[in-house]
C-alpha cells in the first residue's frame, strides 16, 4: 500500500491529472457562481444602472434578455466540467486503485464538487449577485459567442420540446410590480429612506385603499350657514369662520344651496351691510361626490374639475360630510395645518399618554401615534371602541384594544385606553397609554 502511494505521488501524469481536476472543479465553480449571480440580479436596479450609463449593467441586461441562451452556455459549461472531472478521477483511480478505491475516489470527488463547485460559489454569488455578476459578465459574453453553435442546437431542441408541451420559452415575464408589492418594497426600505419621505411614499400608495370616509368631516361637525338664520347670525358666522369655503343650506344640512367663498363674503361686507339677496349672489355651485369614492379618484376629480372642496353624499342622497384637498394632502405628507381645529383632536400629555377626541379618525391616530389600530371597520376612535366592545362603555374604566399586525408580520400590541368623557351616547375623549 505504501509502495502504491509513493508511486502515486511521484508519477508526473498523476500531478497533471490532479491539476486538471482542480481546474475543472474551479471551472464548474465559475459556472455555478455565474448562474446564481445572473439570475439573482435585481432587475429594477439593473435598469437604474443602465439609465446611468453603467456598461457592465448594460451587458448583463442584454444577456438576460435571452435567459435560454445564457442558461444554455452556463449549464453546458457546468455539465462538461463535472463530467470531465468525474471521468478524469475515475481514470486515475482505476489506474492506481482497485475495487473500493474507485468508489472512495468518486465519493470524495462528489463531496468536493458539492462543496467547492456548488454550495460555496452559489452562496457567495447569492450574497453578492451584483459584484460577482458584473465581474463575470464579460467572460460569459465571450463564451456565449464562442459556444453559440452548440447552444443554438441545444436551444432548438429544447424549445421544440417546450412547444410540444405548450410552453413558450421566449415569452416575456411581466415584471411590473403591483401596488401591494411596491408598498412592501417601500416598507422594507424604511432604513434607507428619510422618515418623512417614507411616510409620504406610503401615504401616496395608500390613497387607492383609503376611502373618503377615512378623512371626511362628519355632517355633525360641518361648519355651515343656514340661510334661514338672522342676518346678524350669518354675518357673525362669516366673520368667525376658520375656513375659506363655507357650505350654505336652507333649514336642513341635506338641502345644500351651494358654497360661499370667505374672501368674496368679506369683500361684500366691506362694501356695506349685506342682505340675503347679495349673499345669494356670491353662492357658488356645490360639488358632490359619493362616499364610496377612493381618495385617489377624488384627487383625480379635484384635478379635473379644478375643485378643492367636495360634499359627500350617501346612496340616499343625504349629506354624510365634506372632504377637501387639504385632507388628501394630509394623508400623503401628514399634518401641516396645526392651526385648524381638526388638528387638535390628538393632544400629547407626555411621552406615553395622549388624550384623543372620540371623532378622531383611526388613520390620523395611527399616523400620529405610530400605532396600528384596525382600519377595516369603524373610521373613528369612538366607532372602533363601540365596534370592539359591543356596548357603550363607562367613563374612567380602563380597557384594551388589540392592534392589527404590521406589514412586516409583527403581531399587534394591546393598547390601553380609558374613556375620559361621554356626552349623551357620544364618546367625546379617550386617554391612550402607549
Amino acid at each position: 500500500m505504501l509502495f502504491l502511494l509513493g508511486q502515486f505521488l511521484m508519477n508526473t501524469e498523476i500531478w497533471m491529472s490532479l491539476t486538471g481536476l482542480v481546474f475543472l472543479i474551479l471551472l464548474s465553480a465559475f459556472f455555478s457562481a455565474s448562474e446564481t449571480a445572473m439570475m439573482a440580479l435585481n432587475r429594477y436596479r439593473l435598469k437604474h444602472l443602465v439609465r446611468q450609463g453603467h456598461k457592465k449593467a448594460l451587458k448583463a441586461q442584454n444577456l438576460l434578455k435571452r435567459p435560454d441562451r445564457l442558461l444554455g452556455v452556463i449549464l453546458l459549461g457546468n455539465t462538461f466540467s463535472n463530467i470531465f472531472a468525474s471521468a478524469l478521477c475515475t481514470m486515475v483511480a482505476a489506474h492506481f486503485f482497485k475495487g473500493p478505491g474507485i468508489l472512495i475516489s468518486m465519493a470524495l470527488l462528489t463531496v468536493c464538487i458539492l462543496i467547492f463547485s456548488e454550495v460555496m460559489p452559489k452562496t457567495v454569488a447569492a450574497l453578492n449577485p451584483e459584484t460577482i455578476g458584473f465581474r463575470l459578465v464579460v467572460l460569459l459574453k465571450i463564451l456565449q459567442l464562442f459556444l453559440y453553435p452548440i447552444v443554438f442546437i441545444l436551444n432548438f431542441i429544447s424549445n421544440g420540446l417546450f412547444k410540444l408541451l405548450g410552453i413558450n420559452p421566449q415569452s416575456k415575464h411581466n415584471e411590473a410590480l403591483s401596488p401591494e408589492e411596491i408598498r412592501s418594497l417601500v416598507y422594507d426600505a424604511k432604513s434607507k429612506i428619510q422618515k418623512r419621505q417614507h411616510h409620504m411614499l406610503l401615504g401616496v400608495l395608500g390613497l387607492e385603499q383609503a376611502t373618503i370616509a377615512d378623512v371626511l368631516t362628519p355632517r355633525s361637525k360641518i361648519y355651515a350657514i343656514n340661510l334661514e338664520d338672522p342676518l346678524s347670525s350669518i354675518t357673525e358666522q362669516i366673520v368667525n369662520s376658520p375656513y375659506s369655503k363655507i357650505p350654505v343650506y336652507r333649514n336642513d344640512i341635506d338641502h345644500i344651496v351651494g358654497i360661499i367663498s370667505l374672501k368674496q363674503a368679506i369683500r361684500l361686507m366691506n362694501q356695506g351691510p349685506i342682505s340675503l339677496k347679495s349673499l345669494e349672489s356670491i353662492i357658488e355651485a356645490a360639488y358632490f361626490v359619493p362616499e364610496q369614492l377612493s381618495l385617489q379618484k377624488l384627487l383625480i376629480h379635484f384635478q379635473k374639475k379644478k375643485e378643492r372642496f367636495a360634499l359627500i353624499v350617501n346612496e340616499y342622497g343625504d349629506i354624510e360630510g365634506l372632504a377637501t384637498l387639504e385632507d388628501i394632502l394630509e394623508e400623503i405628507i401628514g399634518d401641516y395645518l396645526h392651526s385648524l381645529p381638526s388638528q387638535q383632536s390628538i393632544q400629547k400629555i407626555n411621552a406615553h399618554h395622549y388624550v384623543v377626541s372620540g371623532n378622531a379618525t383611526i388613520r390620523d391616530i395611527n399616523r400620529q401615534l405610530d400605532i396600528h389600530l384596525p382600519t377595516g371597520g369603524a373610521k373613528t376612535l369612538g366607532g372602533l371602541i363601540l365596534e370592539q366592545m359591543q356596548t357603550l362603555p363607562q367613563e374612567k374604566i380602563p380597557f384594551k384594544l388589540q392592534a392589527q399586525s404590521t406589514q412586516s408580520g409583527t403581531p399587534g400590541a394591546l393598547i390601553s385606553m380609558v374613556i375620559e368623557k361621554i356626552e349623551g351616547k357620544v364618546i367625546e375623549s379617550v386617554k391612550i397609554s402607549l
